[in-house]
């Protein structure tokens, strides 16, 4: 007699490859097209390595973790790099003088 193993497994690692897939073409696209979806795919790619994943998916999720947490460290440096030029600069009226 034979025992025909189990599918539970494998339909829940394909289940969560296709998840990682997903989450990792999310933030491709985000990075490329869509700068304010670049914080939702990296906070769906942190909730995804908080759960169990295949090494193999966790490395993936890391590797795009990184370039997503690099992208929105560099947004935010250039961010505080315009409001300190905007500090400086003196406020101008409509005329464009100085409003002092």
């Amino acid at each position: 007699m034979t025992v025909a193993p189990s599918t539970a497994h494998t339909a829940s690692v394909a289940r969560q490859a296709d998840s990682v897939r997903r989450a990792l073409l999310r933030l491709d696209i985000a990075l490329r097209d869509h700068p304010r979806g670049v914080l939702p795919a990296v906070e769906t790619i942190r909730r995804l390595l908080e759960a169990d994943q295949e090494p193999h998916e966790a490395a993936r999720l890391r590797i795009a973790l990184g370039r997503g947490e690099r992208w929105l460290e560099e947004r935010a440096r250039r961010r505080r790099a315009v409001v300190e030029r905007l500090q400086e600069r003196p406020a101008l009226s409509c005329t464009g003088r100085p409003l002092s």
